[in-house]
């Protein structure tokens, strides 16, 4: 069996995910489980200083994208990522580096499995590689560790739980293989005398139910060099002490450090809520979306290291605290403080001294090896910028002399106080660099031309200190984003653009100037220049044409990036056409004004017809009345003449009667008679009781064409 097991190991690729280059200061993160149906999640690579393109890559078939084997390219090449991924490249200040693969949950169990972050340097040196794996939140079993790390020789047992205890029927694999072992219980592989060949990606499920996605996923790590040695393949070199829970590479013996650690050692505390080797980055970034603790994130570094949770987790999911008595990533350090008092579970440090024979900033220095002096009193603080740094250093006044013990340590602490020298800070808040034993340290992720405020504190175990601050002007950087357009119009051959100056928190430094571009359709380069204003013409332009407008502002650094806008060139000159325009405004108004014109003419035509009409109906009436009647007497008169009056009639002047001619041209006015007579008029005494009247004449004018004239006259 055992013999059958090595051949088996000699034909399998080796999983370790490892480059030939040194350890660059390089994080893989990702969350350690997701809900397959219904959770977003990413895989997140960051880099600090180094110039290099990121990406990313499936390592391991493990059958949860597809069921045709030959898809997950055994037959045609590299493996597919996740169904429905996309990319995100946020922009980092300082030169930093950060590529997010965006993995939704419409991707399902594709997102399972066994996958690494990469480096392509631009200086042709290898490629870097971490490895990582995503496992589903209903999976059969749980690995102990979803990562390990051991030295070459040592043995170690590789472990799951199964979630339902009475289904125990396991198929175990390696890097995608063939099934390794078939047991109804076994939940255990333990490796004797382990050696390279033994790293890689594990993988325990249920038989016939691999594709489901609900598999434990583990990595093993096998230093290529025995314990406290590295220069592979020879080992002849001595590890320094790495604390903390730092690696030493067997390549290069550096120290790697766990997220929450930093310096040469790891000796370096930089708190909760940061990661990478110097603390470069925040687990709090919009792009992360995490908490102020980096709890639920799984941190992946270089080769040997492996994955771990952040400083004061642990479990599977990275959400569990670390117990009394522990500290550090992975819960994994052990306190050394004095009568077994409880330690900070981030950090290690203790509240009061140090257990004996331990020293430093978290009493996990053994006095044996100690060769640090302890010194007192902060003095010569000095200061020295980039636009994204500021390298703090000072000396103090202490003896030299070592001292177990009751140590001091320094506290390096900030403050901004004005925001790229445009937005006084009021209530600045203070940030830990970190806690040093050295007499120096860099501070990070700055913002560019800004002021700020240092602190360091000689910090004792006891709890006394003493403090010294500083205040310094980080350098003029790039800006960090494109001016705003906010008005963009355009006319017969010429294009108008106006935009707003950078605001404050983008401008890294003082805004020279400005750049902008005109391209055509075609990409060809139409005008470019710089300028200082904050407006512009463009005349020449061809009529009906889209250009692409890029501006960007300046410091004496440098540009920044471009904003891009896009203008439509008019096809008709709105000269001619405002002239047009006018021309229609009047000619469409006088139209509107001659057709009602015109109706109410007409209108006024049928009521005059109509008036006419009846009138003559009238007059007809009125002369059979006349020629069929005798005339009335002299009692009569009256009356007769107010029989014969209408509503409307048109009285002329002078009292005469007019000829035809005087009367069509005599002004005419209307006027409205009531038919209704006074009584005495109507009154008529019976023709016996009659006594003689005063002599009257009545006189009845001529009937013309256009209405009837009447005058009368009473006379006494």
């Amino acid at each position: 069996m055992a013999a059958s097991f090595v051949c088996l190991l000699c034909l399998m690729v080796v999983g370790q995910v490892k480059g030939t280059s040194a350890f660059d200061d390089f994080t893989c993160i990702t969350k350690p489980r997701i809900d397959i149906n219904n959770e977003d999640t990413y895989i997140a690579t960051y880099l600090h200083g180094s110039n290099a393109s990121l990406s990313f890559r499936r390592t391991t078939f493990t059958y949860t994208g597809s069921s045709s084997y030959s898809y997950y390219g055994r037959t045609w090449g590299r493996l597919p990522l996740p169904a429905n991924h996309s990319f995100e490249i946020p922009a980092l200040p300082g030169g930093d580096e950060v590529s997010i693969l965006r993995l939704p949950a419409t991707g399902g169990r594709t997102r399972i499995g066994s996958f690494a972050c990469e480096t392509s340097s631009t200086q042709g040196l290898a490629n870097n590689s971490i490895g990582t794996v995503i496992m589903s939140r209903s999976a059969d079993f749980l690995p102990t560790l979803m990562s390990q790390t051991i030295n070459f020789g040592e043995s170690v047992n590789v472990s799951v739980m199964a979630t339902d205890p009475s289904r125990t029927i396991t198929r175990w694999r390696k890097d995608g293989s063939g099934v390794w072992y078939r047991s109804n219980d076994r939940l255990h592989l333990e490796i004797m005398n382990a050696s390279l060949f033994d790293s890689g990606v594990y993988e325990v499920h249920f038989a016939g139910e691999r594709m489901l996605g609900n598999q434990a996923l583990m990595r093993l790590i096998v230093r290529a060099c025995v314990k406290n040695k590295w220069n592979a393949p020879s080992c002849d070199s001595d590890c320094p002490a790495c604390f903390n829970g730092g690696v030493c590479d067997d390549m290069t013996g550096g120290c790697i450090c766990p997220p929450g650690f930093g310096g040469r050692f790891c000796e370096i505390l930089l708190g909760p809520n940061r990661f990478g080797q110097n603390g470069s980055f925040l687990c709090d970034t919009p792009e992360l979306g995490g908490g102020p603790t980096c709890a639920g994130m799984l941190f992946c570094l270089p080769d040997p290291y492996g994955c771990s949770c952040a400083a004061g987790y642990q479990g599977i999911d990275c959400i569990e605290s670390c117990g009394d008595g522990f500290y550090g990533a992975n819960c994994a350090q052990i306190c050394r403080c004095d009568d077994g008092a409880p330690c900070n579970k981030t950090t290690g440090e203790c509240s009061g001294d140090c257990a004996p024979g331990f020293t430093g900033i978290n009493c996990q220095e053994p006095c044996s090896s100690s060769s640090h002096a302890f010194p007192d009193k902060v003095q010569d603080l000095t200061l020295e910028s980039t636009a994204n740094e500021i390298r703090v250093s000072w000396s103090s006044d202490g003896d030299n002399d070592k001292w177990c013990g009751k140590n001091t340590a320094y506290h390096v602490s900030y403050q901004l106080l004005d925001l790229e020298k445009c937005q006084p800070q009021i209530n600045p808040v203070f940030e830990d660099a970190g806690i040093t034993l050295e007499k120096g340290i860099v501070i990070r992720s700055l913002r560019a031309h800004s002021t700020y405020r240092v602190y360091v504190t000689s910090k004792y175990n006891t709890g006394n200190q003493t403090t010294k601050s500083k205040d310094i002007i980080t350098d003029e950087g790039v800006p960090l984003a494109g001016p705003r357009v906010i008005c963009m119009s355009s006319s017969f051959q010429i294009a108008r653009v106006s935009w707003r100056p950078l605001p404050c928190g983008k401008r890294s430094g003082h805004i020279t100037g400005y750049t902008y571009a005109l391209r055509d359709a075609k990409g060809s380069l139409v005008e470019t220049d710089n300028t200082t204003a904050e407006s512009l013409v463009v005349e020449g332009l061809t009529p009906g044409v889209s250009y692409q407008f890029r501006l960007r502002a300046f410091t004496r650094i440098g540009p920044g990036p471009w904003a891009v806008a896009y203008i439509e060139i008019s096809e008709v000159d709105q000269r001619n056409s405002e002239s047009s325009a006018s021309r229609a405004n009047f000619v469409v108004p006088a139209a509107v004004g001659l057709t009602v014109g015109v109706l109410l003419t007409a209108a006024l035509g049928s009521l005059l017809a109509f008036i006419k009409h009846r009138r003559r109906r009238t007059r007809k009436r009125n002369t059979n009345r006349l020629t069929s009647q005798p005339l009335p007497d002299k009692g009569d008169a009256a009356e007769a003449m107010y029989e014969n009056v209408h509503d409307e009639v048109l009285m002329k002047t002078p009292s005469a009667p007019p000829s035809r001619e005087t009367s069509t041209r005599a002004s005419s006015i209307k006027l409205s008679i009531s038919t209704r007579v006074p009584s005495t008029l109507h009154a008529t005494p019976p023709r016996g009781n009659q006594t003689k009247a005063p002599k009257q004449r009545q006189t009845v004018g001529p009937i013309g064409k256009d209405g009837a004239y009447y005058e009368s006259k009473i006379i006494s």
